[in-house]
């Protein structure tokens, strides 16, 4: 299959068009999320279309199909890697998990989604520092470095930037230095718990109080609800979160490597 370039407003026409002519169910891993390239690989046919985007040194795998039977070939000529797939769903992938398997791909994580509707109303911890504009580039390089680049679906540049104007990223820094951060983000009255990283010579307390900071930051902005997405094999964070009122609601996000 030879993969085209084209625009994500080309892929989101054909899939509208795709939608249209559905008679049963779709699958599909593609929910709007944050699309690094302006120009996309993409392949299709009369049922399903896949694209790839180029995140920092792999690529991520998107497909919305109204039909299985061309996904796998579809899925299969996407030779590039490292590539990563993700699929979100209440039950276990099945057919989907098989076609990935098939195309090269192996299991990498599985991300539970926690949500807490009646967030800790808590007093801030000082002191309250903020990621500074000049600083994008040592935010990205410690999501990349301290944290999973493959799960993470980290912001580029332009979105990273504007997180750190909207005061959406907390830190600790020692020398000049970001030793750990917490990136949040506020959608509908709802924040997304985005990325929690702390150095591991760090004092606990330092990460422990960045969390107790964003939560009296939530609380004055009025913010009662919050959702957040942790690998079901960590369980020391999924306990402290469990502490904080949070709850697995039951939709988990499969992760898939090709190599």
């Amino acid at each position: 299959m030879d993969f085209k370039q084209t625009s994500i407003k080309d892929i989101e026409d054909y899939i509208y068009r795709l939608k249209k002519e559905m008679k049963g169910g779709f699958f599909t891993n593609y929910f709007k999320p944050s699309i690094y390239c302006s120009l996309l690989f993409t392949g299709s046919d009369d049922e399903s279309i896949v694209f790839r985007d180029e995140d920092t040194d792999f690529f991520r795998l998107y497909f919305y199909s109204i039909g299985l039977k061309s996904l796998p070939s579809l899925i299969k000529g996407v030779t590039i890697s490292p590539m990563v797939v993700d699929y979100i769903s209440k039950e276990p992938p099945g057919e989907i998990e098989r076609i990935f398997f098939e195309a090269g791909f192996e299991k990498y994580a599985v991300l539970q989604r926690m949500i807490n509707n009646n967030l800790r109303r808590l007093q801030r911890v000082e002191p309250l520092l903020f990621a500074e504009e000049e600083e994008w580039r040592m935010v990205m390089e410690k999501l990349n470095t301290g944290l999973d680049k493959y799960t993470g679906h980290f912001p580029q540049k332009e979105e990273l930037v504007n997180l750190i104007r909207n005061k959406r990223i907390l830190v600790t820094r020692k020398n000049n230095e970001i030793t750990g951060l917490i990136m949040y983000k506020i959608t509908e009255k709802k924040c997304n718990f985005n990325q929690w990283y702390s150095a591991k010579d760090n004092d606990p307390m330092d990460g422990a109080n960045l969390l107790v900071n964003m939560y009296a930051l939530l609380d004055e902005m009025g913010i009662r609800s919050g959702f957040m997405w942790v690998n079901e094999k960590n369980t020391p964070v999924i306990k402290i979160h469990q502490r904080f009122g949070f709850k697995p609601n039951g939709l988990k996000d499969y992760v898939y490597l090709k190599k």
